[in-house]
């Protein structure tokens, strides 16, 4: 593990200096498994283990300087998501005699309100550091040579969408790499129903591959924003459809949230007609900068001499009718 000792866990959130390190330390060996080790790959992780034991530099070096601030924005990520994940356990005592809750004179739970608040900090404030490790290593790369070189960072590369920072330019998703992450699946699909189609296979190919390049042809990068563009819109609009909907084994089921008396803040799902509204808009904003590619495309086909427009689709706008069709 990336943690040794309560210390490490003091360094980047707050205990009381009583916290026995052994009861977090299943949490925070499981939120690295699930949610660090992922993202950083099977060598780097070990990598930063390893360095996480020599302790205290005096005279660190670049390379070690961008290690300690790795390690550090690692271990904000793992405590936080480890105290989410554990929650319900840390706050129960387990003895023979079953699962109790604790509880003193002196020392009492949260109200539910408290609670609810607490783990949704916890949360949040762990998946974007999260992304804050991405978006370090990709700035400082020379110092994380094991990164560069496994799997995971060759998918990293190639990605349309590589983290939160890149997809909310405009701030629609308020940087939550919770929300990214529930972006992975409308995003995939728009780039496998609509992007593939519409580029062709060679030029799709060839897109992809400019992507993961040591340098970006400039062409790649001209068409990028199109891209991007495009999948923001229609991904946000098919979230927006399926939010709050969660498939389980007993079926569909929605989940809202109702203010209480304890809580200032009222919380409740948009209404249908406004969340069809949103959607619907979003979808059309996404099915311009479709017509835009195959537009960019066209009249750039000296960039693009594999582009033929064959079986792409071509989306055109009925601006009287408010329709979007393909011809």
């Amino acid at each position: 593990m990336i943690f040794n000792s309560i210390s490490d866990v003091q360094s980047v959130f707050t205990v009381a200096n009583s916290s026995d390190f052994n009861r977090i330390a299943p949490h925070l060996a499981n939120a690295e498994r699930d949610y660090l080790l992922p993202i950083l790959g099977e060598n780097m992780y070990h990598e930063l283990v390893e360095f996480s034991e020599l302790g205290t530099l005096d005279n660190p070096t670049d390379v070690q300087a961008d290690m300690l601030q790795l390690l550090s924005t690692a271990r904000t990520a793992v405590a936080h998501l480890a105290y989410f994940a554990g929650y319900e356990v840390l706050n129960a005592y387990i003895g023979d005699g079953g699962f109790k809750r604790s509880e003193s004179n002196s020392v009492k739970s949260l109200f539910k309100y408290q609670e609810d608040n607490l783990k949704a900090y916890l949360r949040n404030t762990g998946f974007n550091a999260l992304d804050a490790c991405l978006q370090y290593m990709e700035l400082h790369a020379s110092s994380f040579a094991e990164w560069i070189q496994s799997p995971t960072y060759t998918i990293y590369r190639s990605a349309i969408f590589p983290n939160t920072k890149t997809f909310d330019q405009n701030g629609i998703i308020g940087n939550s790499r919770l929300v990214f992450l529930r972006l992975q699946a409308p995003l995939a699909l728009v780039e496998d129903l609509h992007i593939a189609p519409i580029l062709g296979a060679s030029v799709y190919a060839e897109f992809k591959a400019g992507l993961s390049a040591e340098s970006v042809p400039a062409k790649v990068t001209v068409l990028l924003p199109l891209v991007r563009n495009a999948m923001r819109y229609l991904a946000l609009a098919m979230l927006m459809q399926d939010t709050g909907a969660d498939i389980t084994d007993r079926g569909l089921y929605f989940e809202s949230t109702q203010s209480t008396t304890l809580d200032n803040i009222q919380r409740q799902p948009a209404d249908m007609e406004r969340v069809a509204s949103v959607s619907a808009r979003y979808h059309a904003i996404g099915q311009s900068y479709l017509l835009m590619i195959t537009t960019h495309l066209g009249k750039n086909a000296s960039d693009w001499p594999n582009y033929s427009g064959a079986g792409a689709l071509t989306y055109y706008r009925d601006n009287t009718n408010k329709k979007t069709f393909v011809a």
